[in-house]
């Protein structure tokens, strides 16, 4: 009797196979609600059995209730602590919440259990990119790949991580074999496409992204949600609140001597070369001198340091950072986040200020810490004293500029830190209640408000009152009254007196009111001019120490007065100015004779902020302009051979399949030569960000509460993201914009036949179409009319003797330039050129496609560009 109970009781402790088949077999036909239901059954009778838990967990996730499965998981590693499967779909949830550590080691338990697992080397290899290291991920997804050879998913994302390493052929080849084993594999065509795209097959990448497009839903579906909500804001820490203060003032900065191995290797001055901006010889100490000699009794001159600062803390081999708030890398970037140029060079307005400051005699030294590694900076900031610090910086790096402050705070408590530039204009009272280490704002247009604050420091009284700054008084922030804008530009200091820069500013302000730009925050909506001679003074200043004699006008509308323009441009003609430039201008700005004249002086691009294709778009934007008026404006320019860019708005507010139509059918009827699409941004202090903050109720502390870099309708959705520009760029049939026929170019070259880019141009036509001896005839026509830029003409030699297998006189012409100046584009054709003749000798042959820009923007910077990111001093 006693031994029948024991064996009913050893029964009754675990489920019968018939109920695991049940389980089983409703999970398998995919009703995940019943089989879940079933299993939850058998955990409350048998609490003490894994297999309940592991199906119950399994169907959870597989419902995508993620946060719900992981303590079923958790229990049932508990009872079954050799199954691989639960630890992997624990990496796997951990990963899905973004605890990339948590995952890692889940995942790493799961192939110490079972190290031939495919799937497991796949998930740790994401678990691994989404941290940052990227030669282990590789490493883990061909271990996948060797397991399984057939796993469509380790190639994808073997692909993907190989295209961010730069490696593209390899990528390319990885999402071929994707889609060759899951042909319906819509994520891998759109990750070929975006590689062919990188390597300029352009047709290649649109017909991929179609393939990809085939294979996905209604890309309408895609666009719905990006536009409702306009933001996905579901997980962004509010306030007020301000515990990114409290973190910065506790969180301790590593001393150099716990940095003394990075040190050993990295020399504070080493460091000091490599980001501090360099200026000229004119470098303030005449200044100084005088400045002493006109009063002896007058403060001693101040040691400045200004800073343009990185996103976030930077981490690197010598010191690791952890992710997200207050300072670290985004939590949720998923690897290496792509950042343009532009953001990576220092801005107008801290050298402007620089140059204020270096005028009245001051001791100012200039770093673009943008690029640098936390371990770079907090060497560099404990050993570089000064008295005044200032940082300016803009949405996407600000918590960088938080987290240098109180860098700076720590290692220099008694010196004054200021800050400025768009974020801190935009928000100067939450700058400083969030960041406690910073003393004053500088407000909009800074120079006359930092020269009266360097007179309050210098003098030792009081940095309070100013107009123009928000400063901290104990526990409290106050805002002074507006300071007027300088009416006279002419009376500041040049900054090209002691910085190299190819950019230049001949106005500031815009009347205009669009609903998306910050702009007219910083410099007010009146547009003040530089003279004329102040302009052409700047630059002459400018190209005398420029290696490539390019400069680009930075106007938020250069023609907005055309009488200017076109007494600008006779003197940049009178002063024989040898020049090619390019500016940003209004399609409402911009009369026949005005490009004529501009083409003349050596205006090859000009850039419109078209937006949008959509009359309802574009009056909701408040643009002033109309799509017919865009036309009009492009005829015209193209009738002079410039290069035309459209600046594009997608997913704006209130955008249909219509009105994107719209923008579809400008851009095919313009025909510009090269467009951008964006992504709808929302800035502090525009029209819009002032709209999603009414719809969603926001406030503008979630800039300080969280780590994403910018807020767009980007954010959370960027597969619909990418859904809906694959579409629109199929939907054109170009990516790279619609090139200048031959006949085109022609009828250019008989309008304007002494102007000498017109001739390179006509000769880029030729190389395309074939018709080298022409190509070359009108290459010599341009260096007999003096086209300044010889790189452009030898890289166009360099292409045409490729083409015509010349290979031995292709890479003499890149060899010169690169003797001449190693720009990018030149560097970068030359080592393409060296890796194709290696790989014929191994009989590995595939066309060798060299850049055969003509443009001159592609010629400014080096291969080995400075950390300043300004072009290198002659």
């Amino acid at each position: 009797m006693n031994r029948k109970l024991r064996r009913a009781n050893l029964k009754a402790s675990e489920p019968t196979p018939h109920e695991i088949g049940n389980v089983i077999n409703s999970m398998r036909q995919g009703r995940y609600e019943e089989a879940a239901h079933r299993a939850k059954g058998l955990t409350e009778r048998f609490p003490d059995h894994g297999f309940g838990w592991k199906i119950l967990g399994t169907c959870t996730l597989l419902l995508g209730r993620n946060g719900d499965a992981l303590p079923l998981f958790l229990k049932a590693a508990g009872l079954l602590p050799e199954d691989p499967d639960i630890h992997c779909n624990i990496g796997i949830i951990y990963y899905e919440l973004n605890q990339l550590n948590e995952a890692e080691y889940y995942c790493r338990y799961a192939l110490k259990l079972r190290p031939n697992d495919a799937i497991a080397h796949n998930n740790l290899g994401n678990i691994l990119s989404s941290l940052g290291r990227l030669d282990e991920a590789e490493a883990c997804f061909r271990r996948a790949m060797e397991n399984n050879p057939d796993l469509a998913q380790a190639h994808y994302n073997l692909g993907c991580t190989l295209q961010t390493l730069g490696r593209l052929e390899e990528a390319e080849s990885c999402h071929r074999r994707a889609v060759a084993i899951r042909p319906s594999y819509e994520e891998a065509y759109a990750s070929l496409g975006n590689v062919l795209k990188e390597m300029g097959r352009l047709d290649e990448a649109l017909e991929s992204w179609k393939l990809s497009l085939a294979h996905q839903e209604d890309w309408t579906n895609a666009l719905q949600r990006l536009t409702n909500p306009l933001l996905m804001d579901g997980d962004l820490t509010r306030g007020p609140e301000y515990p990114a203060a409290d973190a910065a003032e506790g969180q301790p900065h590593p001393s150099p001597r716990e940095l003394s191995s990075h040190l050993a290797a990295s020399s504070v001055e080493s460091l000091d070369r490599k980001y501090r901006v360099p200026s000229h010889e004119h470098d303030g100490s005449a200044e100084a001198g005088a400045l002493a000699k006109r009063d002896g009794n007058a403060p001693r001159p101040l040691r400045i340091v200004l800073i343009y600062p990185p996103l976030w803390q930077i981490p690197s081999a010598d010191l690791n950072v952890p992710e997200g708030m207050p300072f670290g890398p985004p939590a949720t970037a998923g690897g290496p986040v792509a950042i343009s140029r532009e953001l990576k060079t220092i801005t107008q307005g801290v050298l402007s200020i620089a140059a204020q400051a270096k005028k009245a005699g001051h001791d100012v030294r200039v770093y673009n810490l943008f690029n640098a590694p936390w371990a770079d900076i907090v060497a560099l900031i404990a050993e570089t004293g000064a008295d005044v610090y200032g940082v300016s910086g803009y949405n996407s790096n600000r918590r960088g500029m938080g987290a240098l402050c109180a860098l700076i705070r720590q290692y220099h408590p008694h010196a004054h830190i200021t800050v400025g530039g768009p974020f801190a204009t935009t928000l100067p009272l939450e700058t400083l209640r969030y960041y406690r280490a910073i003393d004053t704002v500088v407000i909009g247009e800074g120079e006359e408000t930092f020269m009266e604050l360097l007179d309050h420091i210098r003098s030792h009284r009081p940095a309070v009152g100013i107009p123009g700054t928000a400063w901290r008084n104990g526990d409290e922030v106050a805002l002074g009254p507006l300071r007027p804008r300088i009416s006279d530009l002419d009376t500041l200091a040049s900054h090209f007196d002691y910085y190299s820069s190819n950019i230049v500013m001949t106005s500031r302000g815009c009347p205009s009111k669009c609903s998306f730009c910050g702009n007219p925050v910083l410099w007010g909506r009146k547009i003040r001019f530089y003279s004329t001679d102040y302009c052409i003074d700047m630059f002459r200043k400018a190209l005398a120490r420029l290696p490539v004699p390019y400069l680009m006008i930075a106007d938020d509308t250069f023609t907005a007065n055309q009488q200017r323009t076109l007494k600008m441009c006779d003197a940049i003609i009178g002063n024989k100015l040898d020049v090619l430039w390019s500016c940003s201008t209004r399609v409402d700005a911009m009369e026949d004779e005005v490009l004529h004249r501009m083409r003349r002086a050596g205006c090859q691009e000009i850039m419109i902020g078209v937006e949008s294709g959509s009359p309802e778009i574009l009056d909701r934007m408040h643009k002033g302009i109309t799509p017919e008026m865009v036309l009009t404006v492009t005829r015209a320019a193209k009738k002079y051979g410039m290069l035309v860019h459209y600046y594009m708005i997608v997913i704006n507010r209130g955008e249909t399949p219509d009105t994107l139509q719209a923008s579809i059918d400008l851009i095919r009827a313009g025909r510009p030569n090269s467009y951008d699409l964006t992504p709808l941004m929302f800035l502090p202090g525009t029209e819009d960000y002032g709209h999603l903050c009414q719809q969603q109720g926001l406030t503008s502390d979630i800039f300080f509460r969280n780590d994403f870099m910018d807020i767009s309708v980007e954010r959370k959705r960027k597969k619909d993201l990418d859904t809906v520009m694959q579409h629109v760029y199929c939907s054109i049939g170009t990516i790279g914009g619609y090139e200048y026929t031959v006949a085109e170019r022609e009828a250019v070259a008989t309008l304007l036949p002494d102007v000498p880019a017109v001739h390179v141009e006509l000769a880029n036509a030729y190389l395309r179409a074939g018709l080298f001896d022409k190509a070359t005839a009108a290459l010599t026509r341009a260096e007999e009319l003096g086209f300044p830029i010889g790189n452009i003409i030898l890289n166009q030699h360099a292409c045409s003797a490729l083409a015509r297998n010349q290979i031995d006189t292709s890479l003499d012409f890149l060899e010169r330039a690169c003797r001449s100046f190693p720009d990018s584009t030149v560097k970068g054709n030359y080592d393409k050129l060296m890796a194709w003749i290696d790989s014929r000798a191994t009989g590995h042959v595939k066309p060798c496609l060299l850049c055969d820009s003509v443009r001159a923007q592609d010629f400014v910077f080096r291969a080995d560009e400075t950390a300043s990111g300004l072009p290198v001093l002659q």
